[in-house]
């Protein structure tokens, strides 16, 4: 018997409407019926507000009744603070519960989606401390948040969809073996392929059998003269209502519709044209005037599969862009004729399930009216149509669950296969370069050359760069430090700044990599190998940086990294990076090919050397890695460089930094620029914002009060349990 977990927060009856959640439903439940699989369900009912323990305990039971075994992250621990992203936060919260059930169960494939990342930091350790070797991680494509907020024809919100990003390119590109529903989504990836060669599937969404609906459909007609028209999703500008309004526009203008046609929008509002804000609006401004149609409130999946099969003849889905849409599946199962748009993937569904229906150029709400005209002249002349498309459909479903059963076990098969060949190449172990600039550091230096000098690894050199010293006991440290330590090569030179001294030991250096290590700073003995390791392994990576623990100079009493003011290792994220240093601090295993080939660092800046650095790398597209374990000691001193700044220096050396990097600048100007006017109005004109998001709530709450109490009661539960946890947040010592 193989395991299986899909690591999701997003399932299906627990988070309604979803289509990643009715995914999950189906998968889970086909792989458990076919007797091949145990199936675990990682779910996290803190990803909606609206979700209830008691909406758990519901859906665990439905689960278990099929074999299925449903977990809820919320219920776990939380991880210290220290990410200003709360997707990361919930990635690195499933990376530790998924590493204690890999440990319980041993998985045979540990699959989640590429929509915000859960599986980033399950991908990341397996890349760089060699967990979870023992199982294949697969990153089913749903469409990244990147993907999504192209096609609403914006780029994103905030920063934390810029991390989000980062983490979903990461995982496409690392994972073991990407699974997709459309070839339309594996184009990106492709893109990668001859640098890393990872096995990609193909293979539909599965969708169940549904007894209730069979004898609905049987039946033929519905015994109705009035034909309805539905768009079931959520209403926004990528899903396209605006050219289905239009469309119903021109229709209603021409006099081509009757009385004995009804539309009906069906989904929660959201996003619409940029001059009306909400789709409900655009739908309302477009239709002015039009009759025969009306918005409907959202349905449950349950009560949509029987409204499609009662009350429904035809399906529109008029998106912009899309991947594989569930609702096409659902209208086909209960015998609706369907017609959509040729946006994205939704074209490889007809194919895979032989639809019933017509496609039409996307955004062309003209076609589309001329489609509208056909299907209802269809359904009206054919009154078996109905049990005809249900019936056809049933017979193709079939087959492709038997399909996607096998493209699991294909999964195992190849992915074991490729795996197994790509973890049997020995890495060299080539020599490193340990470079310390030293300027009147003499009370530091000994401790970070002793924790050079201690490194596990067996082929180092540690140059010290002598800066200029002209402090008498740094001179007599020295003296010392050169006797103390024979290997130890020492370089003199006249003052030039932290830049020049680093660049001063890259030329006499001997090493393949590169280690800057501060004076003031201490590396730990298992650094050197576990970071040679990684860039061994990786030679598309310029450098690797890792966690760290943080010590007071005071009284040397250490505290986690989250604690510190030190920059947070998580990577180079597009437009953050220029805002701050995200692949983390200078202390770096680096090629010292990587470093010739940008001209080593910078001299002509004061403080941000490393930044800069990052920087070099990111606009040649020269990758790194975070290694995510603790293998340098950062000593917060109240003298040092960075904390000596006050805000105006900080300021004017940052606009320094930019104008080196203009072009950088220039390419990111549009992440930038959002991003400050997300903070502009979510800070600066935040009595502005907070008004008119009261009253949208309150009008909410006034439509639908019974939610609106659920939601309250979700958000204190969920303040509290937070709560507590930065309460019992267990200290370091």
């Amino acid at each position: 018997m193989r395991r299986i977990l899909f690591a999701y927060p997003e399932v299906s009856p627990v988070f309604t409407n979803g289509g990643i959640g009715t995914f999950i439903f189906e998968v889970t439940n086909l792989l458990a019926s076919s007797g091949q699989w145990e199936v675990d369900i990682l779910t996290d009912t803190s990803y909606s507000l609206y979700i209830t323990q008691g909406d758990f305990r519901k859906a665990e039971v439905a689960f278990r009744e099929a074999g299925i075994r449903l977990i809820d992250l919320n219920r776990e621990e939380g991880v210290p603070p220290g990410w200003q992203s709360p997707d990361v936060t919930r990635a690195e919260r499933y990376q530790r519960h998924i590493a204690r059930l890999h440990a319980e169960r041993h998985y045979d494939i540990i699959e989640f989606p590429d929509w915000r990342a859960p599986g980033f930091f399950v991908v990341r350790h397996k890349r760089t401390t060699k967990s979870f070797g023992d199982v294949l991680l697969v990153v089913h494509l749903h469409s990244s948040t990147k993907d999504v907020w192209e096609w609403q024809n914006g780029y994103f919100l905030d920063r934390n969809d810029l991390y989000c990003h980062y983490m979903e390119e990461y995982v496409k590109k690392y994972s073991d073996v990407v699974l997709s529903p459309t070839e339309f989504l594996l184009r990106n990836v492709l893109q990668t392929q001859h640098i890393l060669e990872k096995p990609l599937f193909r293979n539909g969404y599965p969708i169940s059998s549904n007894p209730e609906l069979t004898s609905i459909w049987m039946k033929g007609s519905r015994g109705s003269d009035v034909i309805t028209i539905a768009c079931v999703s959520r209403l926004e500008l990528r899903k396209g209502q605006d050219v289905l309004a239009n469309a119903i526009r021109c229709l209603s203008e021409s006099k081509s519709l009757d009385d004995n046609v009804q539309f009906v929008f069906c989904g929660k509002d959201n996003m619409g044209l940029d001059r009306d804000g909400r789709m409900s609006q655009s739908i309302h401004r477009i239709l002015k005037g039009a009759m025969n149609w009306r918005i409907a409130r959202p349905k449950n999946r349950r009560d949509l599969a029987e409204w499609l099969a009662t009350e429904v003849d035809i399906c529109v889905v008029p998106s912009r862009g899309d991947n594989y849409p569930n609702v096409v599946m659902e209208a086909a199962r209960a015998g609706c004729y369907l017609i959509a748009s040729d946006a994205g993937g939704i074209p490889e569904i007809f194919k895979d399930y032989d639809i019933a229906g017509a496609l039409f150029s996307s955004g062309d709400y003209n076609a589309l009216a001329v489609e509208i005209q056909k299907g209802i002249k269809l359904i009206r002349n054919e009154p078996g149509i109905r049990a005809r498309i249900a019936k056809g459909f049933e017979e193709i479903r079939k087959q492709n669950a038997l399909n996607t059963i096998a493209t699991y076990d294909k999964i195992i098969e190849v992915g074991q296969k490729h795996y197994y060949k790509s973890t049997t190449e020995k890495a060299k172990q080539p020599r490193v370069s340990i470079i310390i600039p030293f300027y009147n550091d003499h009370q530091y230096a000994r401790d970070a050359i002793k924790s050079a000098f201690a490194s596990e690894y067996p082929d180092f050199e540690v140059i010290l760069v002598n800066d200029g010293s002209d402090n008498s006991k740094s001179l007599e440290f020295l003296k010392e430090i050169e006797t103390e330590f024979p290997a130890l090569k020492i370089i003199h030179k006249s003052n030039g700044g932290l830049g020049d001294a680093r660049n001063a030991g890259l030329q006499v250096a001997s090493g393949n990599f590169i280690l800057p290590l501060d004076a003031d700073n201490i590396i730990l003995p298992k650094m050197l190998r576990s970071c040679i390791s990684i860039l061994s392994e990786r030679p598309n990576l310029a450098y690797v940086t890792t966690y760290f623990e943080c010590m007071k100079d005071e009284d040397l009493t250490r505290s986690p990294w989250q604690m510190s003011p030190a920059p947070r290792p998580f990577g180079a994220v597009d437009g953050l990076i220029l805002l701050e240093p995200t692949p983390g601090d200078a202390l770096a295993m680096i090629r010292k090919s990587a470093l010739d080939l940008v001209g080593g660092y910078t001299t002509t800046t004061y403080c941000m050397e490393d930044w800069d650095l990052w920087l070099k790398f990111h606009e040649r597209g020269m990758e790194g890695d975070v290694l995510p374990e603790v293998h340098f000691i950062y000593r917060l001193r109240n003298d040092s460089m960075s904390h000596s700044l006050n805000a105006l220096a900080g300021i004017r050396l940052h606009q320094a930094l930019l104008r080196r990097h203009s072009g950088l600048l220039k390419e990111q100007a549009l992440a930038i620029s959002t991003l400050l006017i997300h903070e502009y109005w979510h800070q600066w004109r935040g009595p502005d914002v907070a008004w008119n998001l009261l009253v949208d709530m309150l009008r909410r709450a006034m439509a639908n009060p019974a939610l609106a109490l659920k939601y309250v009661t979700r958000k204190i539960s969920y303040s509290l349990k937070e709560w507590v946890r930065n309460k019992v947040l267990p200290t370091h010592s």
